[in-house]
């Protein structure tokens, strides 16, 4: 099979933290005139979190694994299979880890009202909070840098895709306008792979 033009992808970013999952789901649509393969499509998906995750990676636990990179072709329903993070394999900062649950948000609006999209970034560790409890102004501008990368079209060898919402109530594709980076640290609900829905 292969991912023709507007197919949506959904990909995960599969990652852990000792016995906890940590994973992120994006939807990412192909901008690409001609089909791309299955294959291709894939590695394409690995390339783009790898670039993603590098803008966080100084700045997350040394216990945190870069896993693999799930992809689904949900517009046609097809599952592609996985494959690894190309260069990232652990985070790489060294100082102690903040308990699990502390995230960072990044929301990003859409033209259409009460419609928005986010990501939890977890895995962080002490050094990225300031003493009031905030996430420090190193770390929001790493987020920051995190936020422009969804919202420009990435081009990987000449393919490109761009990172989208997917309103599955009305069927609907929806482009994100913006990038929010919240400045307080939130919480993401962690659990062990295979427990729980």
């Amino acid at each position: 099979m292969a991912v023709a033009q507007n197919d949506v992808l959904r990909v995960t970013a599969e990652m852990s933290q000792g016995v906890d999952a940590l994973q992120n789901v994006y939807h990412i649509q192909s901008d690409n005139v001609a089909s791309v393969s299955d294959a291709q499509a894939l590695l394409d998906m690995g390339l783009i979190m790898d670039g993603l995750y590098n803008l966080v990676d100084a700045s997350m636990h040394d216990g945190v694994s870069f896993d693999s990179v799930r992809v689904q072709n949900v517009t046609q329903g097809v599952l592609m299979g996985s494959t690894p993070f190309p260069v990232l394999t652990v985070g790489l900062d060294t100082n102690d880890p903040l308990p699990f649950q502390a995230a960072a948000l990044i929301t990003y609006p859409t033209a259409t009202p009460k419609t928005r999209g986010g990501t939890y970034f977890g895995g962080f560790t002490e050094a990225n909070s300031d003493t009031a409890g905030a996430i420090s102004s190193a770390l929001q501008t790493v987020l920051v840098a995190v936020g422009v990368k969804i919202l420009t079209q990435q081009n990987v060898a000449g393919n490109l895709y761009t990172f989208v919402l997917v309103n599955r109530l009305l069927g609907t594709v929806i482009p994100y306008v913006s990038a929010i980076v919240h400045a307080v640290w939130r919480t993401q609900r962690r659990r062990r792979p295979g427990v729980g829905s």
